[in-house]
Protein backbone atom coordinates (compact mmCIF):
# COMPACT_ATOMS: atom_id res chain seq x y z
CA UNK A 1 0.00 0.00 0.00
CA UNK A 2 1.41 3.36 -1.13
CA UNK A 3 -0.24 7.05 -0.75
CA UNK A 4 0.26 9.87 -3.04
CA UNK A 5 0.51 13.63 -2.44
CA UNK A 6 -1.97 14.46 0.17
CA UNK A 7 -2.02 11.25 1.79
CA UNK A 8 -4.43 9.61 -1.00
CA UNK A 9 -3.79 6.02 -1.70
CA UNK A 10 -3.24 5.08 -4.92
CA UNK A 11 -1.32 2.08 -5.20
CA UNK A 12 -2.74 -1.39 -3.11
CA UNK A 13 -1.69 -4.89 -2.97
CA UNK A 14 -3.98 -7.46 -1.69
CA UNK A 15 -3.69 -11.23 -1.75
CA UNK A 16 -5.60 -13.63 0.20
CA UNK A 17 -4.66 -16.90 2.53
CA UNK A 18 -8.24 -18.51 3.07
CA UNK A 19 -10.70 -21.32 1.44
CA UNK A 20 -12.94 -20.02 -1.25
CA UNK A 21 -13.42 -16.98 -3.12
CA UNK A 22 -13.21 -13.46 -1.40
CA UNK A 23 -14.98 -10.35 -2.64
CA UNK A 24 -12.92 -7.03 -2.46
CA UNK A 25 -13.70 -4.43 0.03
CA UNK A 26 -16.23 -2.15 -1.06
CA UNK A 27 -13.85 0.60 0.02
CA UNK A 28 -11.50 -0.28 -2.80
CA UNK A 29 -14.21 0.18 -5.43
CA UNK A 30 -15.34 3.59 -4.09
CA UNK A 31 -12.02 4.95 -3.68
CA UNK A 32 -11.15 7.93 -6.08
CA UNK A 33 -7.32 7.76 -5.79
CA UNK A 34 -6.60 4.53 -6.52
CA UNK A 35 -4.38 3.79 -9.67
CA UNK A 36 -2.86 0.36 -9.41
CA UNK A 37 -4.14 -2.74 -7.76
CA UNK A 38 -2.37 -5.86 -7.38
CA UNK A 39 -4.41 -8.74 -6.48
CA UNK A 40 -3.28 -12.02 -5.22
CA UNK A 41 -5.12 -15.86 -5.43
CA UNK A 42 -9.16 -16.24 -4.40
CA UNK A 43 -9.85 -12.41 -4.70
CA UNK A 44 -13.51 -11.51 -6.87
CA UNK A 45 -13.76 -8.40 -8.35
CA UNK A 46 -17.57 -7.53 -8.87
CA UNK A 47 -17.96 -4.22 -9.62
CA UNK A 48 -16.34 -1.37 -11.57
CA UNK A 49 -12.65 0.30 -10.94
CA UNK A 50 -12.98 3.45 -12.55
CA UNK A 51 -9.85 4.80 -11.63
CA UNK A 52 -7.45 1.99 -11.87
CA UNK A 53 -5.42 2.35 -14.91
CA UNK A 54 -2.60 -0.58 -13.79
CA UNK A 55 -4.06 -4.27 -12.43
CA UNK A 56 -1.90 -6.82 -11.20
CA UNK A 57 -3.31 -10.38 -11.04
CA UNK A 58 -0.52 -12.62 -9.74
CA UNK A 59 -2.25 -15.93 -9.38
CA UNK A 60 -6.06 -16.47 -10.30
CA UNK A 61 -6.69 -20.32 -10.08
CA UNK A 62 -8.96 -22.51 -11.96
CA UNK A 63 -11.00 -22.99 -8.79
CA UNK A 64 -11.64 -19.64 -8.49
CA UNK A 65 -11.87 -18.65 -12.34
CA UNK A 66 -15.39 -19.53 -12.38
CA UNK A 67 -16.66 -16.69 -10.02
CA UNK A 68 -14.25 -14.45 -11.36
CA UNK A 69 -15.76 -14.96 -15.07
CA UNK A 70 -19.09 -14.34 -14.13
CA UNK A 71 -18.90 -11.31 -12.24
CA UNK A 72 -16.07 -9.38 -13.96
CA UNK A 73 -16.51 -5.92 -15.01
CA UNK A 74 -15.45 -3.57 -17.65
CA UNK A 75 -12.43 -1.71 -16.87
CA UNK A 76 -12.73 1.41 -18.97
CA UNK A 77 -9.34 3.48 -17.78
CA UNK A 78 -7.11 0.29 -17.79
CA UNK A 79 -4.25 0.85 -19.37
CA UNK A 80 -1.95 -1.95 -18.41
CA UNK A 81 -2.90 -5.67 -17.50
CA UNK A 82 -0.47 -7.89 -15.92
CA UNK A 83 -1.68 -12.03 -15.38
CA UNK A 84 -0.07 -14.96 -14.74
CA UNK A 85 -1.26 -18.14 -16.19
CA UNK A 86 0.42 -20.39 -14.45
CA UNK A 87 -3.16 -21.76 -13.21
CA UNK A 88 -5.38 -20.93 -16.03
CA UNK A 89 -4.58 -19.77 -19.11
CA UNK A 90 -8.75 -19.49 -19.78
CA UNK A 91 -8.36 -15.83 -18.05
CA UNK A 92 -7.27 -14.08 -20.46
CA UNK A 93 -9.93 -14.26 -23.45
CA UNK A 94 -12.08 -12.52 -20.88
CA UNK A 95 -9.91 -10.18 -19.58
CA UNK A 96 -8.54 -8.68 -22.73
CA UNK A 97 -12.53 -8.30 -23.77
CA UNK A 98 -12.95 -6.06 -20.75
CA UNK A 99 -10.29 -3.88 -21.35
CA UNK A 100 -11.38 -1.97 -24.30
CA UNK A 101 -7.94 0.78 -23.76
CA UNK A 102 -5.42 -1.84 -22.67
CA UNK A 103 -2.13 -0.38 -24.35
CA UNK A 104 -0.20 -3.14 -22.21
CA UNK A 105 -0.35 -6.65 -21.67
CA UNK A 106 2.16 -9.01 -19.62
CA UNK A 107 1.98 -12.52 -19.46
CA UNK A 108 3.50 -13.92 -16.66
CA UNK A 109 3.99 -18.11 -16.79
CA UNK A 110 3.57 -18.34 -20.69
CA UNK A 111 5.56 -21.49 -21.28
CA UNK A 112 3.56 -23.91 -18.69
CA UNK A 113 0.38 -24.10 -20.80
CA UNK A 114 1.16 -22.22 -23.87
CA UNK A 115 -2.29 -21.70 -24.68
CA UNK A 116 -3.42 -25.40 -25.12
CA UNK A 117 -6.10 -27.67 -23.88
CA UNK A 118 -6.77 -31.16 -24.58
CA UNK A 119 -3.69 -30.93 -27.18
CA UNK A 120 -5.85 -28.46 -29.01
CA UNK A 121 -4.70 -24.41 -29.53
CA UNK A 122 -7.30 -22.46 -27.51
CA UNK A 123 -7.22 -19.92 -30.38
CA UNK A 124 -9.09 -20.18 -33.70
CA UNK A 125 -8.97 -17.41 -36.60
CA UNK A 126 -13.04 -18.33 -36.69
CA UNK A 127 -13.30 -16.48 -32.72
CA UNK A 128 -9.98 -15.17 -32.06
CA UNK A 129 -10.76 -12.58 -28.68
CA UNK A 130 -7.31 -10.91 -29.90
CA UNK A 131 -8.43 -9.13 -33.22
CA UNK A 132 -10.48 -6.29 -31.58
CA UNK A 133 -7.46 -6.23 -28.78
CA UNK A 134 -5.73 -2.59 -28.47
CA UNK A 135 -2.89 -3.55 -27.27
CA UNK A 136 0.35 -1.98 -28.60
CA UNK A 137 3.10 -3.95 -26.01
CA UNK A 138 2.93 -7.77 -25.14
CA UNK A 139 5.41 -8.86 -22.81
CA UNK A 140 6.19 -12.28 -22.40
CA UNK A 141 7.79 -14.07 -19.49
CA UNK A 142 9.30 -17.69 -18.98
CA UNK A 143 9.69 -18.01 -22.67
CA UNK A 144 11.89 -20.91 -23.27
CA UNK A 145 11.13 -20.43 -26.89
CA UNK A 146 9.51 -24.60 -27.85
CA UNK A 147 7.71 -24.73 -30.78
CA UNK A 148 4.74 -24.14 -28.66
CA UNK A 149 5.75 -21.25 -27.47
CA UNK A 150 6.75 -19.96 -31.09
CA UNK A 151 3.24 -20.95 -32.08
CA UNK A 152 1.42 -18.89 -29.43
CA UNK A 153 3.95 -16.05 -30.43
CA UNK A 154 2.71 -16.11 -33.89
CA UNK A 155 -0.76 -15.31 -32.44
CA UNK A 156 -0.31 -12.96 -30.56
CA UNK A 157 2.04 -11.06 -33.88
CA UNK A 158 -0.64 -11.84 -36.63
CA UNK A 159 -3.73 -11.51 -34.61
CA UNK A 160 -3.14 -8.48 -32.34
CA UNK A 161 -3.81 -5.01 -34.72
CA UNK A 162 -2.06 -2.63 -33.03
CA UNK A 163 0.85 -4.29 -31.95
CA UNK A 164 3.85 -2.11 -31.93
CA UNK A 165 6.42 -4.12 -29.93
CA UNK A 166 6.70 -8.25 -28.58
CA UNK A 167 9.41 -8.18 -25.32
CA UNK A 168 10.30 -11.79 -24.75
CA UNK A 169 11.71 -11.90 -21.14
CA UNK A 170 13.45 -15.64 -21.68
CA UNK A 171 15.63 -18.25 -20.20
CA UNK A 172 18.07 -20.61 -21.42
CA UNK A 173 20.55 -23.02 -19.35
CA UNK A 174 23.62 -22.45 -21.66
CA UNK A 175 24.93 -20.22 -23.61
CA UNK A 176 24.42 -22.58 -26.49
CA UNK A 177 20.82 -22.23 -26.14
CA UNK A 178 20.63 -18.64 -26.26
CA UNK A 179 22.45 -18.30 -29.38
CA UNK A 180 19.71 -20.80 -30.64
CA UNK A 181 16.39 -18.99 -29.38
CA UNK A 182 18.43 -15.77 -31.03
CA UNK A 183 18.76 -17.78 -34.22
CA UNK A 184 15.07 -18.23 -34.18
CA UNK A 185 13.91 -15.46 -33.37
CA UNK A 186 16.15 -13.58 -36.03
CA UNK A 187 14.84 -15.90 -38.62
CA UNK A 188 11.21 -15.53 -37.66
CA UNK A 189 8.56 -13.24 -39.56
CA UNK A 190 8.39 -9.88 -37.77
CA UNK A 191 5.06 -8.24 -37.95
CA UNK A 192 6.18 -5.57 -35.26
CA UNK A 193 9.54 -4.99 -33.10
CA UNK A 194 10.94 -7.49 -30.81
CA UNK A 195 12.89 -7.74 -28.01
CA UNK A 196 14.96 -10.50 -26.46
CA UNK A 197 16.09 -10.34 -22.72
CA UNK A 198 17.92 -13.08 -20.76
CA UNK A 199 17.90 -13.29 -17.29
CA UNK A 200 18.69 -16.53 -14.48
CA UNK A 201 16.15 -18.24 -13.36
CA UNK A 202 16.25 -16.98 -9.56
CA UNK A 203 16.33 -13.52 -10.85
CA UNK A 204 12.90 -13.98 -12.68
CA UNK A 205 11.44 -15.31 -9.86
CA UNK A 206 12.32 -12.25 -8.01
CA UNK A 207 10.74 -10.02 -9.82
CA UNK A 208 7.94 -11.51 -10.46
CA UNK A 209 7.33 -11.74 -6.68
CA UNK A 210 7.99 -7.74 -6.16
CA UNK A 211 6.21 -6.93 -9.29
CA UNK A 212 8.77 -5.20 -11.06
CA UNK A 213 8.56 -7.01 -14.48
Amino acid sequence: MSRGGGGALDRLYLDVFAKGVTPLPLKVFTCKSLVELKLGKGFVISMGLKNVKILNLTAITSWSFASFAEVIPVFENLSRLSVSTEYSWQVLPVLLKKTPNLESLIIQGFSLHGGKSNGKSQYSHENSFLWTCPVKVVKITNFWGTSREFEQMNHFLEELPCLEMLKLRARAKDEEAKLKLTRDLQMHPKACKIQLKFYPFETELNMIKHGSI
